[in-house]
C-alpha cells in the first residue's frame, strides 16, 4: 500500500518502474531448462533474443508515447479552463452571457418631511 501510495507522488521512482515493465515478459520467454544448462556451464546471464528485446521496447516507447500524450492532454484542458475562469469576469460573452444588460443608476429623490407624529405611549 506505502508502495502505490509512493509511487503516485514520486515521478522519478514511476518512471524506473516504467522502464522495467517489461522484464517480466522477457522472463516469461525464457525456457527454465535453457537457463539451467547456461547457468551450468557459462556462469552467465542468457541473452534475450532480438525479437524479444524488440518487442519490449516498442511496448515501453508505446507507455511513454501514451504517458506524454495524456499530460500534454491534461495540460491543455487546464489551461483552457483556466483561460475560461480568468477571462468570464471581464468578459461574459466568452461563456454564453450574451444577454448581459447593466443596471441603469438612477438618482435619488429628496426627501422631505411630511408631519411630526406624536408620541401613543404615556408612561404610567
Amino acid at each position: 500500500m506505502k508502495y502505490e501510495a509512493h509511487l503516485a507522488t514520486c515521478e522519478r521512482c514511476r518512471s524506473a518502474v516504467a522502464e522495467i515493465s517489461g522484464i517480466p515478459a522477457l522472463l516469461a520467454m525464457l525456457d527454465l531448462e535453457d537457463v539451467c544448462v547456461r547457468w551450468r556451464t557459462k556462469r552467465r546471464k542468457p541473452a534475450a533474443s532480438p525479437r524479444v528485446l524488440d518487442s519490449v521496447l516498442d511496448k515501453v516507447r508505446w507507455r511513454r508515447r501514451r504517458s506524454r500524450w495524456l499530460t500534454s492532454a491534461a495540460v491543455g484542458v487546464a489551461a483552457a479552463l483556466l483561460a475560461v475562469g480568468v477571462s468570464s469576469p471581464f468578459r461574459p460573452e466568452i461563456v454564453g452571457l450574451e444577454n448581459y444588460t447593466p443596471q441603469e443608476t438612477v438618482q435619488a429623490l429628496d426627501m422631505n418631511k411630511v408631519s411630526k407624529r406624536r408620541s401613543t405611549h404615556r408612561s404610567r
